[in-house]
């Protein structure tokens, strides 16, 4: 979050008091102080806080008093500015954060109307909904799967604007077209996508005329998949549920399987497994626990429903390429609150990072943070230190030699390929990579697979270990590769030669070709975004370039 980032003058030792629920400090001119530290980890975008004006307390940005001022608590109009112009210089690219479902902050049933009258420029009454769908009592929505009562209701009693109203509705739609216009935002992250009619965001992401994501904070595939084409990707709620069961609450990674199969469409694996390791001869025999899963009684604002009750096979993201995919972020609690354990961290991670779609990181996780439930989750970036090496247990590092492997390997141009899917071990590739990760962070684990993207004779190595033992494979004859996990450490097998440097020097490898694009991204949180050839794809689509930085059809093409 922008106000937990970084502040204008370090002060490594400054307070956040996160239960007060207030402002800490943080600034736009901060984060351009720490723009190394984003572009080092690997990240080449970021997702900023919104940037409105808001209540008193509205440190996260979504209580907006008005839709034409910015947030003196996090800089000046200059500044804000200022911070898109040194991003852009990076090769950096910006997602701003905007709310078009409701304004302000006090709940109308108990404080009236008057609470309105100082929002600008919603500040009447028929501007918003009433109560004739709501409660009567509350006029909140408390049933969260009633679609009537989201898109009608008040959300926490917070003032909900009714869309329906010409005026209301072209405002906003006049309000995020000068918004771009104005800062150059290359994307644009929409909140509380299913509390407003799809046709309003079909509208709103065409006038935005850049990447559009929305936050859709449900469990079941279909629902949150029937957003996509009003926007342009989605937050990946339904996958997020599911790693979270798999990693923190030891459901069989076949889970991963079956979210991914349901989300793409693709009802069987691509590739059959090879048989089960001896004394794991079925998943059904798993346990799973009866509490404490991610899903509907986790949390009732979010994840409402079993991804797994989507069985059709029909309902599915039409491009999986723009959805994003994430472990951690402001609204939950982190993962290291649920699952204190660093391996069962990086096997997550390395999911979110080498999936198809777009790898988002929550700032803080590349250092360990493991704050619980709101706020708790929304810590202070500055007591870190901003620790690259020594940050805790080389997270930080973890993550940059993913990522500058990511880029260098280029292996985002391939496709998603399920090779092996068990209790507790999953495999895919993309391209000539292959990709092991488990949720058993304590035994060792042997699993054969066929379907290699090598040739016979082709010595493939695991790039986390490089720098330490010897962990290389001769694809044999037969061309099935036995792997053998230790301790429940992830792997990345890879047949391209390399030498790793050291954490903060660029990695050098023996390619044919050299350039890449990764995307990453920062803000409210710290993002980072995997592929922005998407990003730029979804932005072409609609024929619309507002960033100052235009790309040519060839330039383009460069970059996917």
């Amino acid at each position: 979050m922008t106000d937990r980032f970084a502040l204008t003058e370090d002060n490594f030792n400054f307070p956040c008091d996160l239960y007060a629920d207030t402002y800490c400090g943080g600034t736009w001119k901060g984060i351009i102080k720490h723009l190394d530290y984003i572009q080092d980890l690997g990240a080449d975008a970021i997702w900023i806080s919104p940037t409105l004006d808001n209540f008193p307390n509205g440190y996260h940005g979504y209580w907006a008093n008005t839709l034409y001022g910015h947030n003196p608590h996090f800089g000046t109009n200059e500044d804000l500015l200022e911070l898109i112009e040194e991003c852009h210089k990076r090769d950096i690219w910006v997602m701003g954060d905007v709310v078009a479902n409701h304004m302000g902050y006090g709940d109308i049933a108990l404080y009236g109307w008057e609470n309105v009258s100082v929002i600008v420029p919603f500040n009447e009454s028929w501007m918003y909904h009433d109560c004739t769908w709501c409660n009567p009592v509350s006029c909140w929505v408390d049933d969260y799967t009633n679609l009537t009562q989201m898109e009608y209701c008040r959300l926490f009693g917070l003032p909900d604007l009714n869309q329906s109203v010409p005026w209301v509705n072209e405002t906003l739609l006049n309000w995020i077209d000068d918004l771009i216009q104005t800062y150059h935002f290359d994307g644009v992250r929409i909140d509380t996508l299913p509390y407003v009619q799809k046709d309003f965001w079909f509208n709103f992401s065409h006038r935005a005329g850049v990447y559009t994501i929305g936050e859709v904070a449900d469990g079941r595939i279909d629902y949150v998949a029937s957003f996509q084409g009003c926007v342009d990707g989605l937050l990946n709620f339904p996958m997020y549920y599911t790693l979270m069961n798999v990693f923190t609450q030891n459901f069989p990674m076949t889970e991963i399987s079956k979210t991914w199969r349901r989300s793409t469409g693709d009802d069987i694996l691509q590739n059959c497994p090879a048989p089960p390791p001896d004394g794991d001869n079925s998943t059904d025999n798993n346990t799973q626990p009866d509490a404490d899963y991610f899903g509907p009684s986790t949390y009732p604002s979010g994840g409402y429903g079993d991804n797994n009750t989507d069985t059709s096979g029909t309902d599915f993201f039409s491009d999986i390429g723009l959805i994003g995919n994430f472990i951690e972020n402001h609204d939950q609690p982190r993962f290291l609150y649920f699952n204190p354990n660093p391996k069962a961290y990086r096997n997550s991670l390395l999911w979110v990072l080498a999936a198809e779609g777009i790898p988002v990181l929550y700032y803080g996780g590349e250092q360990g943070y493991n704050g619980g439930p709101n706020p708790g989750s929304r810590e202070a970036l500055w007591s870190s230190k901003y620790a690259k090496e020594s940050s805790w247990l080389g997270m930080y590092s973890y993550i940059q030699r993913i990522l500058k492997f990511r880029k260098a390997s280029e292996f985002y141009f391939h496709p998603y390929q399920e090779l092996y899917a068990q209790s507790n071990l999953y495999v895919f590739a993309r391209g000539p990579v292959i990709f092991v990760i488990t949720n058993d962070a304590t035994g060792n684990i042997t699993a054969s697979f066929g379907h290699l993207p090598w040739r016979t004779g082709t010595e493939v190595c695991n790039i986390l270990t490089l720098d330490g033992p010897t962990d290389c494979i001769t694809v044999n004859d037969t061309r099935i590769l036995t792997v053998q996990i230790l301790d429940g450490e992830p792997k990345i097998y890879s047949s391209v030669a390399l030498t790793w440097p050291t954490s903060t020097v660029p990695l050098r490898l023996n390619f044919f070709f050299g350039m890449l694009a990764i995307a990453g991204g920062f803000l409210i949180c710290m993002f980072v975004f995997g592929m922005r050839m998407y990003w730029k794809k979804a932005t072409l689509r609609r024929g619309k370039l507002t960033s100052t930085r235009k790309f040519s059809k060839n330039s383009y093409q460069r970059i996917y």
